[in-house]
């Protein structure tokens, strides 16, 4: 849960939403994987998010990017696959 005067009552993350931005699109016939180290934000840290009005979990508000202030996104290796070559789809 985030706390936010933005977002009173708190607002929902999900790990997944954590370093998010700059994932790159597929192009046409491909797929890109995403893979990196591991995920996470410590209570009491400092972060900068994004939200939309969604009713989840309980809350009325859905973090749909959430960064870190004053770290470094963790290291991502990219992938770019044509459709039919990736062995983990």
């Amino acid at each position: 849960m985030i706390d936010s005067l933005d977002t009173p009552g708190g607002c929902w993350a999900h790990f997944s939403n954590l370093w998010c931005v700059g994932t790159p699109e597929p192009g046409p016939g491909e797929v890109v994987r995403v893979s990196s180290e591991f995920l996470e934000a410590f209570e009491g840290e400092i972060i900068e998010f994004q939200w939309e009005r969604a009713n989840q979990d309980g809350y009325d508000f859905r973090a749909t990017t959430v960064r870190v202030r004053e770290r470094q996104p963790p290291h991502r290796l990219i992938r770019h696959y044509k459709v039919g070559e990736d062995p983990h789809f």
